[in-house]
């Protein structure tokens, strides 16, 4: 990881890890190898900047109820455990939206685009874009009536 490397050239250097995925096991890394942030790519660019003056005040800066599942593995991720850009790409997906729609939509790449929604789908339990829809509209994820 090359935050390790970093914190080895620079060991006074307050780092930051910027993720797009909001996992344990990413945060767990990021801790390992010397950061004393950690900001999702889902949260807003606000919450970027207050990490980093946090951290350069030499302060921490990772969301609490993460650090509370760190202590406790058995709290939920989230209730739903989606993250609410995923929730937002779940949405858009109910609707009918392709994915350069759904990233033209939410002002994100491509292949940023696609990678919310192959997590939905792995999260789901689904196999397909169509079949994650259904099983989130059963979960009540979404309005159970299709866009018109």
């Amino acid at each position: 990881m090359i935050a390790r490397r970093l914190r080895d050239l620079f060991p006074d250097a307050g780092l930051i890890m910027l993720s797009g995925l909001d996992d344990d096991s990413v945060l767990r890394s990021a801790l390992a190898a010397g950061c004393t942030g950690f900001v999702t790519k889902d949260r807003a660019i606000d919450d970027l900047v207050d990490a980093v003056r946090s951290v350069r005040a030499g302060r921490g800066a990772i969301d609490p109820a993460a650090t509370a599942r760190l202590a406790n593995p058995s709290l939920p991720n989230r209730e739903t455990g989606l993250t609410q850009r995923e929730q937002e790409v779940l949405v858009l997906l109910a609707d009918g939206l392709a994915t350069r729609e759904i990233s033209e939509r939410l002002f994100i790449s491509v292949n940023t685009a696609r990678n919310h929604v192959q997590r939905l789908i792995a999260k789901l339990g689904a196999h397909s874009r169509l079949k994650a829809v259904a099983i989130a509209r059963r979960a009540g994820l979404v309005d159970t009536a299709p866009a018109p």
